[in-house]
């Protein structure tokens, strides 16, 4: 049997080499197509919160209110149920709560006011504050109390509340609008916030602003 020539061999061993890299090429060319990108997520555009008129419905008044406030009622009893003014706040929620107080007359009124104006220094000293002013004929009386840092816990609620006198014949109606649950710790971040809402304030027989 003949021997193959060095030629023959040398032709055979650089074809396998070819066949050896084409093979593998062809392998990598097989490698399983990566999935594609997950698409980005489509930004959802924040709901548009705009200010106006809100009536707080037991009580004759309106207030300017982002539009996610709302008067809610507690309650299907007549006599216990609640009406809350209550809303997002920069920091926590509001809860502000509309009560019917009895009526007063004048004399009883004008002893009000200035017991509130005898009280204000005090209570100014304290922290808290006392104002007194009219919306047309209608008296108001706002009076906000700071808790006493002495005696009572750092989370104590602020005793903040409007007391509001419409005329009524002889006498006045009375009426509340009270802060409650906002704790001293947050009164910083939403005091700016209640001010501006509790100056808003407007009687029902008063025209509203154009909107």
């Amino acid at each position: 049997m003949p021997h193959a020539r060095p030629a023959d061999l040398s032709f055979v061993i650089v074809l396998s080499i070819v066949l050896g890299f084409c093979l593998i090429s062809i392998g990598c060319d097989d490698r399983p197509t990566p999935p594609p990108e997950p698409a980005a997520p489509t930004s959802v555009p924040a709901p548009v919160i705009t200010t106006g008129p809100l009536s707080l419905g037991l009580l004759p008044f309106t207030v300017d209110v982002p539009s996610n406030w709302k008067v809610n009622r507690y309650g299907e009893n007549p006599l216990t149920a609640r009406s809350m003014l209550e809303g997002p706040l920069p920091d926590g929620e509001a809860h502000l709560m509309l009560g019917l107080r009895e009526n007063v007359s004048g004399g009883i009124l004008k002893l009000m006011v200035e017991r509130a104006r005898k009280d204000s220094a005090e209570i100014i000293k304290a922290g808290g504050d006392v104002r007194v002013r009219e919306i047309g004929a209608v008296q108001i009386i706002e009076r906000r109390r700071m808790p006493n840092p002495a005696s009572q816990p750092a989370d104590t609620p602020v005793d903040w509340r409007v007391t509001l006198f419409v005329p009524s014949g002889v006498g006045y109606e009375q009426y509340e609008i009270k802060v409650i649950d906002l704790p001293v710790t947050t009164l910083s971040n939403n005091q700016a916030m209640i001010e501006s809402i509790f100056s808003s304030l407007k009687h029902d027989d008063a025209p509203l602003p154009p909107m």
